[in-house]
């Protein structure tokens, strides 16, 4: 296939060696595949296709003078790739390429800025910056890459803000990384993201600690095509006080994502009121008031499939804090959500939904004891004769097909009135429990079990060996059955 791609092409597209033998004057598309050191010189067959429209040059280290000169020599190049090329900083003369649609710098580790003549690009539509680690801001006048619609900037660690006008930049369509920097002149704050309605996919926003919270706003109200959303606040050890908590709640409260998230992740949020809910429910009423005949009705995330909870010790559940514990039974949160991972949230989260269609559940240096208490609440609530949800159909997590669970210090045993009603598990993880200490009966119900893996639970080796271990008739019925890598 590839030789039959090459003699289609012709001499238009090359996919060319370091000499670059096979280009002349007529190729327009050149794509090198060797790996180049800083010894390597511009082929004189390479200056000669002056015309070119695509340029990849090789992964390695080039000189920066190689890089000057390729710029400078290729005016109608509308993709160039420096992927992985090691330069340190772009050339000014960047700013010449005014057929320019596509800029990859991938990997470019020691870019520390990029030139101010980049943002003359006014045809650029994707800007590839993905672990340019060194990278410290983007160029002041971004907002003049009108046509811009694919940003990336992940891995972009020394990244501390994004530029002021950002948000004049409505084609835009990925944006994968956004960072709330501190309050400056040049500093674009978190209302950047409102006119952006076009960002669809993925998108993190980090640093959230610096977010500003401004009456009325609803920053991602309009994105109907973003499924996935992180929020990282912080990862410092800050004392939490009073006013940094009720900040946290009010941004929190302006986001505001649409309905349509697939995807949810927070990570290293301090504190949440459970009222911070409530600009998320909202944003479902408008959606479906002609619908509604009362709040008790509503769901958060209609669409939500997967939910992420990370370094949240503060963190006590996932409901209105507008609604009493006999409601709550009946609110179903989340109606949608499969997946849930819930990690680094030690012993707060005392307030949670059943979440009915969850069949995914990873749980790591979480409150085991905790969740199984405020389960059999849930459970206890909802079993009520008042109770009408469809929810009180089904016992808590009773449709898991799969159960992880990562260094869980509280977790000594499994519960029997738990493993009942997990009729459809067919997967179990166990790691890093050191102070769990059987296999109880109660694993005789879960008849669906196709897989257990147990690693790093000392005191499970021998009570669950095969045929002599005091707990193997608790497990026998279970296929494939895995204690510290090793098939038993």
């Amino acid at each position: 296939m590839h030789d039959l791609a090459c003699f289609v092409a012709g001499t238009e597209c090359c996919i060319a060696g370091l000499e670059a033998e096979n280009v002349d004057e007529r190729t327009r598309h050149v794509f090198f595949e060797d790996e180049a050191d800083a010894s390597w010189k511009i082929p004189t067959t390479l200056l000669k296709a002056n015309r070119l429209r695509t340029l990849s040059l090789p992964d390695g280290i080039l000189n920066q003078s190689i890089c000057n000169a390729l710029i400078s020599n290729f005016r109608y190049l509308r993709s160039l790739n420096l992927s992985y090329s090691g330069i340190e900083r772009l050339p000014h003369s960047i700013g010449k390429l005014k057929h320019l649609r596509g800029l990859y710098l991938v990997g470019n580790e020691n870019i520390k800025k990029l030139p101010s003549s980049l943002c003359r690009l006014q045809n650029l539509q994707t800007l590839r910056l993905s672990g340019s680690s060194d990278l410290e801001k983007l160029p002041r006048k971004t907002r003049m890459l009108v046509s811009l619609r694919y940003l990336y900037i992940d891995g972009c660690d020394s990244l501390a803000h994004m530029p002021r006008g950002l948000g004049q930049l409505t084609c835009l369509r990925t944006l994968n990384e956004f960072i709330v920097g501190k309050r400056g002149k040049d500093v674009g704050e978190l209302r950047e993201l409102t006119g952006l309605n076009n960002l669809k996919g993925k998108i993190r926003i980090s640093s959230l600690k610096n977010a500003i919270p401004e009456p009325g706003s609803s920053y991602l109200k309009e994105k109907l095509n973003l499924k996935h959303l992180k929020l990282s606040w912080s990862d410092d050890d800050e004392e939490d006080d009073d006013a940094s908590n009720e900040k946290s709640e009010l941004v929190f409260e302006r986001l505001q994502p649409h309905p349509n998230l697939k995807k949810l992740k927070l990570s290293s949020l301090k504190f949440l009121r459970l009222s911070g809910l409530k600009a998320l429910e909202n944003v479902s009423e408008i959606e479906k008031q002609k619908e509604l005949s009362s709040s008790k009705s509503t769901k958060f995330f209609p669409s939500l499939e997967e939910l992420e909870l990370m370094n949240c010790p503060n963190l006590k559940g996932c409901w209105r804090d507008d609604v009493d514990e006999a409601s709550n039974a009946q609110l179903a949160c989340f109606p949608c959500l499969s997946d849930l991972r819930i990690e680094s949230c030690p012993i707060n989260l005392i307030s949670m939904p059943l979440y009915p269609s969850v069949t995914k559940l990873y749980l790591k240096r979480s409150s085991w004891k905790q969740l199984q208490q405020t389960l059999k609440l849930k459970m206890t609530t909802s079993e009520e004769p008042s109770s009408s949800s469809s929810s009180s159909l089904f016992p808590p997590f009773s449709k898991l097909t799969e159960l992880r669970l990562e260094e869980m210090e509280d977790l000594d045993s499994l519960r029997e009135e738990f493993l009942q009603n997990q009729t459809s598990l067919q997967s179990l993880s166990v790691e890093r429990c050191s102070n769990l200490t059987s296999m109880p009966k109660g694993m005789r119900f879960l008849t669906s079990l196709q897989e257990l893996s147990i690693w790093g639970c000392p005191q499970l080796w021998e009570r669950c060996q095969r045929d002599i271990g005091v707990d193997w008739p608790n497990i026998a019925h279970i296929g494939n059955i895995r204690i510290d890598g090793r098939l038993i």
